[in-house]
C-alpha cells in the first residue's frame, strides 16, 4: 500500500496542490482532528482516485481503471497467492506489448518487480490501479478459476457501502446517482458535469439489493414493493459540515429495480453571482436590476441549464434582515436561512402559493417556474403592486420569453409594464485549469472568432486533477435582454420578436458569450457546439 503522504507529495509535484494549499490544509486538519489526506480530499472536492492517478503519472506508469483490467488467467495460476493477495498484483492482458504486464497497487515497490521477474523469467511492465479496483478484479478472477478469497466471504455492510457511495458522489461533484440493475450485478453511475460515468465498484446482485433496501428505508419507501414506481427523500450527512438532501425515485425494470437519486445541495455560502460566469458588464447591469423595488425578472433555458442556481445566487446576494423573502419551489434545492421556502405538492400549486404569499407582506417573491397562465398573471400583478418577483421559464432565448408569456394568456401591456429583464443560459463544461493547453485553431474554427481580435484557443488534455477528462466543473453562458422604456413600450404594443431583437441595442446573444469564454480559456469549441448556440 502507498502511504498517504506519498500520494499527497505526488499531487504537489503534479501542480494539483500548491505549497499554500498544503499549509492551509495542515492547519485545517489539526483543527478538525483528521488526517491531512482527508482534509485535502474534502477541501478540494477530489476523490481518492485522483491522488492515485497523480502518483502513477509521477512514477511514470500507466494508470488503469477497473474496467480496463483484464486478468490473464494462465499467468495468474503461476503466481503465489501471497504475492497476489498480499501485494495486490495481477497479471493482465495488454495489447501491443512484448513483456508480461502486471497491474499493482504500488509500482515503486522494487521488491515486487524483482519477485515477478523471477517468476516469469523475463522483463515485467508494471501498470497501476486503485487497491480496491485490484481487489475487486482479483476476487472475480479467482472465482472464475474456482478459488474462494477471504474478501469474498466477508458480508457487505449496506450502511457502510452506501456511506462510501455518498462520499464519493460528493467528492466527484455528482448531481445524480444511478443504480442500474443488470442480470447478475448492479452498476452504479454518477452524473458529473452533465455526463454519466461509472462508479469504480460494481456491486453483486445480492449486495446491490441490500444497499437499495437501505435507500428505501431512509427515504420512507415500501421495501416490499418492487413492481410500482416510488418517490421519496431524505437528508444525509457524510461528515460534519457536509450535508445534502437526497431525492429518490425507483422504477421496476426487467432485471430488478432501478434507483435514481438527485443530490440537492445545501452549501448556500458558495452561491455567489461572481462565480456563476456572468461577464463584468452583464453582472453590473444585473446587480442594478435585482436591487429595484418592484418588477419581474425571468431566467430561461432548458432543464438542467442552471436556472435555479442563478436564482439562489441572486437571493443570497439580496437577502437581508429588513426584507421578507418568500419562495415556492419544486423541489427546494437549497435550504436558505432567513427565507421562507414552500414546496409544491398535491395540495399546494405555484398559483395557490402565490395567492397566499400576497397576504404575508412579502418584499421579494421567487417562483420556481411559471408553468401556466394563472401563475404568470399572479406573478406579474404581484410585481405591479410593489413586489420584486423572480421566476424561470422554459424558452430557448430571452426575447422568446415575451412570446411565451403571451401564449400563456398574459396581456402585452401587463408584460411590458412589469418585465425588467430576461436572462437565458446554458451550461458548458469548464476546462481544467491545470492541464488545458493552447493550440493553433483550424480554419473553420478561426472563422468563428472573426469578430474578435484575440485568436487564442484552448482544448482539453486530461490530468490527475480532472481524472483525465480535461474538464472540471461547469460554467454558464448567458444571453441578456434588459427592458428599458423603449422596449417596454414595444412589448406593450404587442410587437413581434424580430422587432424586439432589432430594437434591443444591448442584447448580448448566447453565441457571443460562448465564444468569449472559449477565448478566455474557460471552455472549448466542442462544448459550445454541443449545446448548439453558434449562429
Amino acid at each position: 500500500m502507498i502511504r498517504e503522504s506519498k500520494l499527497i507529495d505526488a499531487c504537489v509535484s503534479e501542480g494539483i496542490f500548491s505549497s499554500l494549499d498544503l499549509e492551509n490544509a495542515k492547519s485545517l486538519s489539526r483543527k478538525r482532528r483528521e488526517s491531512l489526506f482527508e482534509t485535502l480530499m474534502f477541501a478540494h472536492r477530489m476523490p481518492s482516485i485522483a491522488f492515485y492517478k497523480a502518483f502513477a503519472i509521477n512514477a511514470g506508469v500507466k494508470f488503469l481503471d477497473a474496467n480496463d483490467i483484464e486478468v490473464d488467467s494462465s499467468l495468474l495460476r503461476k503466481m503465489p497467492r501471497s504475492l497476489v493477495e498480499g501485494r495486490l498484483s495481477l497479471p493482465i492482458k495488454i495489447e501491443n506489448i512484448s513483456t508480461v504486464a502486471v497491474v499493482v497497487a504500488d509500482p515503486t515497490n522494487i521488491s515486487i518487480k524483482i519477485q515477478l521477474e523471477k517468476i516469469f523469467k523475463g522483463e515485467i511492465t508494471l501498470f497501476m490501479s486503485m487497491p480496491d479496483a485490484i481487489q475487486q478484479v482479483m476476487d472475480s478472477a479467482f472465482k472464475s478459476i474456482g478459488v474462494v478469497t477471504d474478501s469474498e466471504n466477508e458480508e457487505l455492510d449496506p450502511v457502510e457501502e452506501l456511506n462510501n457511495i455518498f462520499k464519493e458522489a460528493y467528492l466527484y461533484r455528482s448531481s445524480d446517482i444511478h443504480f442500474e440493475s443488470n442480470k447478475n450485478s448492479i452498476q452504479i453511475r454518477f452524473r458529473v458535469d452533465g455526463r454519466l460515468q461509472d462508479y469504480s465498484k460494481v456491486l453483486t446482485k445480492e449486495s446491490g439489493l441490500s444497499v437499495i433496501s437501505r435507500i428505501k428505508v431512509l427515504s420512507g419507501l415500501d421495501i416490499s414493493e418492487q413492481r410500482m414506481p416510488q418517490d421519496g427523500s431524505f437528508t444525509h450527512s457524510i461528515k460534519s459540515g457536509y450535508e445534502f438532501d437526497i431525492r429518490v425515485a425507483t422504477l421496476p425494470t426487467r432485471f430488478g429495480e432501478r434507483v435514481t437519486m438527485r443530490v440537492l445541495g445545501s452549501d448556500t455560502e458558495a452561491l455567489t453571482l461572481e462565480t456563476i460566469g456572468m461577464s463584468d458588464n452583464d453582472l453590473l447591469k444585473f446587480t442594478e436590476i435585482i436591487e429595484r423595488p418592484h418588477g419581474m425578472i425571468l431566467i430561461t433555458g432548458p432543464t438542467g441549464s442552471g436556472k435555479s442556481t442563478t436564482l439562489y445566487s441572486v437571493l443570497q446576494r439580496i437577502k437581508s434582515g429588513d426584507t421578507n423573502i418568500l419562495t415556492v419551489e419544486d423541489p427546494i434545492e437549497y435550504v436558505m436561512d432567513g427565507i421562507s421556502q414552500v414546496h409544491v405538492g398535491t395540495k399546494v400549486s405555484f398559483a395557490s402559493a402565490l395567492r397566499s404569499f400576497l397576504r404575508h407582506d412579502p418584499d421579494i417573491i421567487m417562483v420556481g417556474e411559471i408553468r401556466d397562465g394563472e401563475t404568470a398573471n399572479i406573478a406579474m400583478k404581484a410585481s405591479m403592486t410593489g413586489h420584486l418577483v423572480f421566476s424561470t421559464l422554459h424558452t430557448n432565448s430571452t426575447v422568446a420569453a415575451v412570446t411565451r408569456l403571451k401564449d400563456l394568456g398574459s396581456e402585452p401591456y401587463l408584460i411590458g409594464a412589469t418585465l425588467l429583464g430576461v436572462i437565458s443560459q446554458r451550461l458548458v463544461r469548464r476546462l481544467c485549469d491545470i492541464c488545458k493547453e493552447e493550440y493553433q485553431s483550424a480554419e473553420e474554427e478561426t472563422e468563428i472568432f472573426k469578430t474578435f481580435e484575440n485568436k487564442k484557443i484552448y482544448r482539453a488534455k486530461g490530468c490527475a486533477s480532472c481524472l483525465d477528462i480535461g474538464y472540471k466543473g461547469r460554467i454558464a453562458i448567458f444571453e441578456t435582454f434588459w427592458v428599458d422604456s423603449k422596449i417596454s413600450k414595444l412589448i406593450s404594443d404587442g410587437c413581434d420578436e424580430i422587432t424586439l431583437i432589432n430594437a434591443a441595442t444591448d442584447l448580448k446573444k448566447l453565441s457571443h458569450d460562448a465564444v468569449q469564454k472559449v477565448i478566455e480559456g474557460q471552455t472549448t469549441i466542442d462544448e459550445i457546439k454541443r449545446i448548439a448556440v453558434l449562429d
